[in-house]
């Protein structure tokens, strides 16, 4: 059983679902991982996937390549998502779908959670035209990598 503190998330839309359940089966469930969310860009997504609808895009329906208007479009409502969820005092650990684990991440992250004691943003880089960022901030309670 993982805290809920501890838990994954990504966001996905409906030109994605079939990677975002390939995901599921051989990255959450082989390793295990049981507090994750799927948060749907487009209503249709979250018809075809179990998710939390958070926003519509007119391209939810299609794949988008990097640095196209589309894609940037969407990396700005991943971004939204998250900074969100940071504001609502949850933790947030993000992760892309076109990935595997090798392993459970979750116990590795959960100890870095509580053994982190400074307040201060270590390093955040934000695009003008591409909410696209990397922040890593640590407080007494929170480890967020984006």
């Amino acid at each position: 059983m993982q805290s809920p503190t501890a838990g994954c998330g990504t966001i996905t839309d409906e030109a994605f679902v079939d990677m975002a359940i390939n995901f599921h089966e051989a990255t959450l469930r082989a390793h295990h991982i049981d507090n994750f969310l799927f948060v749907g860009v487009g209503r249709r997504t979250c018809e075809t996937l179990c998710c939390f609808y958070y926003a519509d895009d007119p391209t939810s329906g299609k794949a988008s390549a990097s640095g196209r208007p589309a894609f940037i479009r969407k990396m700005n409502i991943r971004t939204d998502a998250i900074l969100e969820a940071v504001a609502a005092n949850f933790t947030v650990i993000h992760t892309d779908i076109d990935v595997g684990f090798l392993g459970n991440p979750v116990g590795l992250l959960r100890d870095l959670l509580y053994s982190i004691s400074v307040i201060r943003p270590i390093h955040c880089e934000i695009a003008d035209n591409n909410k696209h960022f990397r922040l890593i901030y640590r407080t007494f309670s929170h480890f967020v990598i984006c």
